[in-house]
């Protein structure tokens, strides 16, 4: 009976979230669909809410009719075997993924998914291995989820939680799987016995699937024609369920799990979201880029056609234009025409490899690696094809510019890559704020999708700070200066202060059904690469001079303030939140503070580079500046030292900055037009350390912002309003090595990242939450929470927070729904993954493309930075199952990016510290869309 009342409780929330998705997406679903949609959703709902799987999914046979099979193959004691090809093919790139570099440690992939609870079916598949299996528990192993599952060939697999592509709760009962063991080996009969059970369900599932996938394929529906764009050159979605219906108005569960098979069978037209395992959603392939891929494909079986004349015109064009790229290696970056011509046929072939080059999962089969082998063979028999030489073909053949970034052209970050003062998408952009700005509707009147706030909500409740200084302290560079820090002592406790923090009011100005809200929605935060940044809100607002959109003198600016009461003990001891007008703006840069504060800006080294002079003087402050100033670096001080009385362990080590890039001007790439490129633009490498980072100016930055979070949180708490949080799980470790690791800790509590890897198990692992949970890597407790509210211009659910708390401030209703909420944070948690992971892929690309151009002509003005490099031992030694080699994981301090070290010996295997230095040498850099980097041990070379 409990297990029935869950599962209609979660029919009811189900249909609740729906509901709200609906609206959030700006959907109708008619009665039918909306019927259809019920009736599947009870379907699987009902599984999670009974013991056994219904009749129709799967069913238990007379265990002794198939007893004796089973058995044999489930590794036991008695019977031990070695893993199946199946499993050692699928484990290939089990460990390709490299160490997070320095200062993402708290961001591990680990918290991107719910957990998977025994019991649970599964799909899973990378290296274009699919298997199924049911879910016997979860590990965490060198901070990344893993699923342990007993899978339908009676091995014990350890899948990443990612390498899920589908899953259907309590297939078996919780009891039955953990009766199994997590245990490669079935160690008594118990297990065994519990595992032939199991396997019994896999088996009767891949039976019923198989049966329903025949019968989707005798209906013959033409589902590419029936959901494709109607624009052949643009991508369409659907999803699952979706088509599902096609085949059957009322699918069974099996339907949509065949459904789901003959989708990913069919990579040529659809490929998987990367949200896949949250939505069931499909990107649907352009019919022209369906007939690019057919067309090479055929080419590839001609022995001399389209593909081999392309050749013979393209070799010697890779050839100037590589001599070309040498010879104008330091000048000014241009374009211009190049003599040669291309055919038709042969922009057919340059615009299939530019489509191909895009990040891809290996969890289907590539439509485009047949035409990518014939064509990189064509031009170079004895080359390797994989994404870096693609990527250097398409230089080399003039259709990327030497300097093209790989990443912005990242399709699913749909970023509009036109020039702002010439696209036509974000000219449609600037207007439609003009027309906001320019028409606000009359006072009480319903607001419109273009419609601002007549007037400031908020007005009657800000408190004036009137002439308090308000010190915005932010790199000489920034655009967005939206939060500024202040300081007041509080009468009759000299050794308390009010920490006031301002942030930026978007929300008092742009209302949740505007559509620039629904938008910022959608891309959820700004995208920051090297070369150019993507804001969540237009330029032409965010510097239109409403009041909300930023912090300076020229405005009475609209603020939310977060005010946090710090005792002597560096307690939190009162949190306020109120709207605020701040008048007295005091603009700095860290540098000019840390000059003042400390006589030093922070300590940076240029591998690549004269270092640039030093500032030959300080800047003068007035007295109360100075005093203000120092008096936060002291709370800072005081804050930090609190946190470590709790046991934080901050991690420590260097990191890559790619700045001041000069972008080429009149340069159109990519381009299928014959084009030869000149020069490479400038721009500057320099490294430093966490320690360094968090230190002086930036420290005190960094802590204000912690403490109003802290304070937007439990504000939330006292007046019952639903807000996302931030959570983090603790450093895991035994007790034994985290005192030892809390005995490293230097005044601030920092230790060397490479320390903590040796001596902890997992590093802690963060998520999101409506509930206030707690932040080990903060020292947050439960009851307190982590509410992000600082940056509401950047963060789309910082602004979430900002308008709860408006409508608290009113007495109003909130926008927002818990509800809504908690659907946001799924979808949340896999858009971080996509933004975190490509900017970290572009930051660690142009950090190899400087490594790159270095190895290829090093000054001789300055020391070479690679004479005498150092990797420190991250990683355990792994056997690559492709080379049989032995590899580690390795961080180079002196270039802040992390390697993997090769050519490891069995002796050497024997002897391995995590942790330890060791000299090294750069033996391969590889671009594309995985840039990678490995090194071999020096004295062994040498």
């Amino acid at each position: 009976m409990h297990r029935v009342a869950l599962a209609r409780a979660a029919r009811i929330k189900y249909a609740r979230s729906l509901s709200v998705s609906c609206i959030r997406h700006n959907r109708t679903i008619s009665p039918a669909e909306y019927g259809t949609i019920t009736q599947l959703t009870e379907k699987i709902v009902d599984i999670a809410a009974n013991q056994e799987p219904p009749e129709g999914w799967a069913h238990t046979p007379h265990l002794m009719a198939t007893e004796k099979r089973l058995r044999n193959v489930i590794p036991t004691v008695d019977s031990f075997r070695l893993p199946t090809m199946e499993k050692r093919n699928f484990d290939l790139a089990a460990n390709t993924a490299s160490v997070p570099e320095v200062g993402n440690w708290t961001e591990e992939e680990g918290a991107s998914e719910a957990s998977f609870e025994p019991g649970t079916f599964i799909e899973i598949r990378r290296n274009n291995i699919f298997s199924h299996g049911v879910v016997l528990g979860e590990v965490i192993q060198e901070s990344r989820v893993h699923v342990i599952a007993l899978m339908d060939g009676g091995d014990v697999w350890d899948p990443l939680r990612e390498d899920v592509m589908f899953s259907v709760p309590s297939l078996v009962s919780p009891d039955l799987a953990r009766r199994c063991s997590t245990q490669e080996i079935a160690a008594d009969d118990i297990q065994l016995q519990a595992r032939i059970k199991v396997l019994q369900h896999i088996r009767q599932v891949e039976r019923a699937v198989e049966a329903a996938t025949a019968d989707l394929v005798r209906k013959g529906l033409d589902i590419y024609a029936l959901v494709k764009s109607r624009d052949p050159d643009k991508w369409a979605t659907t999803t699952v369920a979706e088509v599902a219906r096609l085949y059957n108005r009322n699918p069974t569960l099996v339907a949509v799990f065949a459904t789901h098979k003959h989708l990913m069978d069919n990579s040529e037209y659809f490929g998987p979201d990367h949200a896949y395992l949250l939505n069931q959603t499909f990107d649907v392939r352009p019919a022209s880029h369906i007939k690019t891929i057919r067309m090479i494909t055929e080419w590839s079986r001609q022995r001399d056609g389209p593909i081999q004349d392309f050749a013979k015109r393209a070799i010697p064009v890779i050839s100037a234009q590589r001599k070309l790229n040498l010879e104008t290696r330091a000048d000014i970056p241009s374009q211009r025409p190049a003599p040669h011509t291309w055919t038709p046929e042969d922009v057919t072939i340059l615009e299939f490899l530019h489509q191909s080059l895009q990040p891809k999962r290996t969890v289907q089969v590539d439509p485009y690696s047949i035409g990518q082998s014939a064509i990189l063979r064509a031009l170079n028999p004895g080359q390797e094809v994989d994404d870096h030489e693609i990527h250097m073909a398409l230089i080399d053949l003039g259709v990327y510019a030497p300097w093209q970034d790989i990443y912005s052209l990242r399709r699913t970050l749909n970023l509009d890559l036109e020039d702002p003062k010439t696209s036509v998408k974000a000219q449609a952009t600037d207007a439609l704020v003009q027309r906001s700005l320019s028409k606000p509707p009359a006072p009480g009147a319903p607001l419109g999708p273009e419609d601002f706030y007549a007037s400031d909500p908020l007005d009657h409740l800000r408190h004036d700070f009137g002439n308090m200084p308000i010190y915005v302290i932010d790199d000489s560079s920034a655009q967005e200066r939206d939060d500024g820090v202040s300081i007041e002592a509080v009468p009759g406790e000299p050794d308390s202060y009010w920490i006031h923090v301002h942030i930026a009011d978007p929300g008092s100005v742009i209302p949740p059904t505007h559509i620039l809200a629904q938008r910022a929605e959608k891309q959820s935060q700004t995208v920051y690469f090297m070369h150019r940044t993507w804001p969540l809100f237009p330029k032409s607002l965010m510097f239109s001079g409403r009041p909300g959109f930023s912090l300076s003198n020229q405005v009475s600016n609209n603020v939310l303030t977060f005010s946090s009461k710090i005792n002597a003990a560096g307690d939190l001891v009162e949190s306020v939140v109120r709207p605020g007008i701040a008048r007295n703006i005091v603009q700095l840069t860290y540098d000019d503070v840390d000059l003042v504060l400390t006589g030093k800006t922070i300590t940076r080294f240029y591998p690549f580079s004269p270092p640039p002079p030093a500032p030959t003087s300080k800047p003068n402050f007035p007295e109360q500046h100075l005093a203000d100033l120092r008096t936060l670096l002291m709370l800072r001080s005081r804050l930090v030292q609190n946190r470590l009385a709790k046991g934080v362990i901050e991690p420590n080590g260097e990191t890559a900055t790619i700045a001041d890039y000069a972008q080429p001007q009149n340069v159109e790439s990519p381009t299928m037009q014959p084009s030869e490129f000149r020069g490479f633009p400038e721009f500057s490498y320099w490294t430093t350390s966490i320690v360094e980072i968090t230190s002086g100016s930036r420290g005190l930055v960094a802590e204000a912002m912690k403490i109003a979070c802290r304070t937007a949180s439990l504000w939330c708490v006292r007046h019952d309003v639903d807000i996302i949080r931030r959570t983090a799980s603790p450093l895991a470790a035994t007790p034994e090595n985290l005192e030892r690791l809390r005995n490293m800790r230097d005044g601030n509590g920092f230790v060397d990242v490479a320390s903590i890897t040796a001596l902890a198990s997992s590093l802690p692992l963060a998520d999101y939450s409506v509930t206030p949970d707690s932040h080990w890597s903060l020292g947050i407790v439960d009851g307190e929470g982590y509410a992000r509210a600082t940056s509401p211009l950047r963060r789309f659910c910082d602004l979430i927070g900002h308008y709860q708390i408006h409508r608290a401030l009113l007495k109003e209703k909130s926008y927002f729904s818990s509800a809504y909420l908690t659907d946001y944070i799924k979808w949340l948690k896999r858009d971080d993954v996509l933004k975190r992971r490509s900017e970290n892929l572009h930051n660690r690309f142009w950090a190899l493309v400087m490594l790159r151009r270095w190895l290829e002509a090093p000054r001789t003005d300055i020391p070479n930075p690679l004479e005498n490099l150092q990797a420190i031992i991250m990683r355990l030694p792994r056997i690559n199952t492709v080379t049989n080699t032995m590899e580690s994981e390795v961080r180079i301090p002196a270039l802040g990016i992390s390697a993997n070290l090769v050519g490891i010996t069995v002796k050497q295997a024997r002897n391995w510290r995590i942790a330890t230095s060791m000299s090294v040498e750069i033996d391969r850099i590889r671009l594309g869309v995985r840039p990678s980097l490995t090194v071999r041990d020096k004295k062994k070379v040498s």
